[in-house]
C-alpha cells in the first residue's frame, strides 16, 4: 500500500472517529427544543399578590407531583427530601430568584432516581412552568 494513501486513510478514519465522538456528546435537536421551551417559559411574578398566588401554585404542583415529601417550604424555597440509595423517586427544588424590585423568577429543578424509569425531565419542568406561569395573572 502506498504510504501517501495509507496516511490519508488513517487521517480520514481519525477525523471520522473524532466527529462521531463529538456528535455523541451533543444534545439532540428535540432535547434542545425542550430546553429552549423551558427557559422561555420560566414563570415570573411581580408584586406580593402575584407572587403569593404563583408560589402557592408552585407548592401545589410539588405536592401533586409524584415525588419525595416536602422537607422545606418557605417564601423562597420549596424542597422535597433528597434521594438516597435505598429508595427511588423524584427530588424537586423550587426557588424564587430575585430579578430586581419586587420581581422574581420561579425556577424548578428536578432529579429522579428510579430503576423502573423517571418522568420525562424537560417535559416535567415545562409542565411546572405552564401550571405556575398561567396562575394569577
Amino acid at each position: 500500500m502506498n504510504s501517501k494513501y495509507h496516511n490519508s486513510l488513517v487521517r480520514g478514519i481519525g477525523m471520522a472517529t473524532v466527529m462521531l465522538l463529538l456528535s455523541a456528546c451533543g444534545i439532540s435537536a428535540e432535547t434542545q427544543a425542550l430546553i429552549n421551551e423551558y427557559n422561555r417559559t420560566v414563570p415570573v411574578c411581580e408584586g406580593d399578590a402575584d407572587c403569593t398566588v404563583k408560589w402557592e401554585a408552585a407548592r401545589n404542583w410539588v405536592v401533586n407531583t409524584p415525588s419525595y415529601p416536602i422537607r422545606v417550604s418557605n417564601q423562597n424555597r420549596i424542597e422535597t427530601y433528597d434521594a438516597d440509595s435505598t429508595r427511588a423517586g423524584t427530588e424537586i427544588k423550587v426557588t424564587r430568584e430575585p430579578q430586581g424590585g419586587d420581581r422574581y423568577r420561579i425556577v424548578v429543578d428536578i432529579n429522579c432516581f428510579a430503576i423502573d424509569g423517571c418522568p420525562p425531565h424537560w417535559e416535567t419542568k415545562i409542565d411546572f412552568n405552564r401550571v405556575v406561569g398561567n396562575t394569577g395573572q
